[in-house]
C-alpha cells in the first residue's frame, strides 16, 4: 500500500494489527512515541512494526 500524507500530517498514538514496514519517500517522517525525542527519518529510511 502506498500512503502519501498531507505536510504537517499527525495521528494520535494507535496500534496496527499486522506486520508492516515503512519507507520514507520523500520528505522526512517522525515515527515515534510522542514523549520521544524528535527523529526524523530522511527519504529511504524505513521501520518495521511487528504484531
Amino acid at each position: 500500500m502506498l500512503v502519501r500524507f498531507k505536510e504537517g500530517f499527525s495521528s494520535p498514538p494507535h496500534i496496527h494489527n499486522i506486520t508492516y514496514r515503512g519507507i520514507v519517500i520523500d520528505g522526512e517522517m517522525h515515527n515515534s512515541d510522542p514523549d520521544a525525542k524528535a527523529m526524523w527519518m530522511p527519504v529511504n529510511s524505513y521501520w518495521t512494526q511487528y504484531r
